[in-house]
């Protein structure tokens, strides 16, 4: 029946989707004939937004601060905040509560059991109450400031499930030595003779009065030292850079006008003619007088043959005693 239905319907109808609308996971209370409840368009304005990447528990409690501001007559405050929940939720968030069962959430206990479940799951509660337990204090942190860091972590796992009395035991082992000796000073070295409500309030205490001697605390004389001598120590370090800037820079400038000299001085010349053309070894001038030369001097030191047709030939020389070669001659 269903298959016929759908060959009857055009090729539109059945390529491209519809608009399906699936059933809220909200069962919103039936409210009486005489119940007026109207979502202003500034109420929802007031509403905190959460997305999935922000501190679940911060998100909870400023909606039910906002919602409790909101009164509508014979109107449970429950009822308000599921009316006003889906308005809240953005993105990733709003996609997840659309994924939920239908009429799965009668009331706000409901929704916040299954939203702590999704967005604050066991291991993040491991991890935080893993950070408690591990707290110290950091290197020249103020007392006070130690203390806000330790309760802004408690308030993002509300339900650590640890005791005050073990509360003080991580503050106070967690404390320096410097910090730890103040605050035992502080109460006469009996801090750990308190019970834990009294050791509590006393934290707190020396937290506000820390707070208080650091900003009332005139540091105005040594700030201002403080900010000359960072100013000379920058005025001269700045000096001193641009100096060395300066005299590198003048290097540079001596080396640039010395350059083309070096080049020129380096240039080869023939030492024969003084032509920067060609080296002596190619000089056609040095080659002609080199090859006139040798001729010369090969005419003036060659021994004269003994050749009677010779134009040089003295007949003086053929029985010169000096000339003569004899394997016996006596000396």
């Amino acid at each position: 029946m269903a298959g016929q239905e759908r060959t009857k319907k055009a090729l539109n109808e059945i390529f491209y989707p519809q608009l399906l609308t699936s059933p809220s996971c909200l069962n919103l209370p039936t409210l009486g004939t005489n119940v007026n409840l109207k979502l202003e368009p500034h109420y929802i304005q007031m509403l905190p937004k959460f997305i999935g990447l922000e501190d679940a528990y911060l998100f909870l409690s400023e909606f039910e601060e906002v919602c409790n501001m909101i009164h509508f007559h014979n109107v449970n405050t429950d009822v308000v905040k599921l009316r006003f929940v889906p308005f809240a939720l953005k993105d990733n968030a709003k996609r997840w509560m659309y994924s939920l069962p239908a009429n799965s959430i009668s009331n706000w206990n409901d929704f916040i059991k299954v939203f702590l479940r999704k967005y604050f799951p066991n291991g993040k509660t491991v991890k935080l109450r893993n950070e408690i337990n591990q707290f110290i204090q950091f290197d020249k942190e103020p007392f006070w400031r130690y203390m806000e860091r330790f309760k802004n972590l408690l308030a993002q796992c509300p339900h650590h499930g640890l005791e005050q009395c073990r509360l003080c035991q991580i503050v106070y082992e967690g404390l320096d030595q410097q910090t730890r000796t103040m605050l035992e000073s502080m109460c006469q070295g009996g801090f750990l003779t308190k019970n834990p409500t009294a050791a509590w309030e006393f934290l707190e205490d020396l937290a506000e009065k820390t707070m208080q001697w650091e900003t009332t605390r005139d540091d105005s004389l040594s700030s201002r030292i403080a900010n000359v001598k960072g100013g000379l120590h920058a005025v001269s370090d700045l000096n001193h850079i641009e100096s060395r800037f300066t005299a590198l820079e003048n290097q540079l400038k001596g080396l640039t006008i010395q350059q083309p000299q070096i080049f020129q001085s380096a240039t080869i010349i023939c030492s024969h003619c003084q032509s920067p053309d060609h080296t002596l070894s190619a000089c056609p001038h040095y080659a002609h007088q080199l090859s006139t030369g040798t001729e010369q001097v090969n005419m003036a030191y060659q021994r004269p043959r003994n050749d009677p047709f010779a134009p040089t030939y003295n007949p003086g020389w053929r029985n010169h005693p000096n000339f003569s070669w004899s394997q016996g001659q006596n000396l």
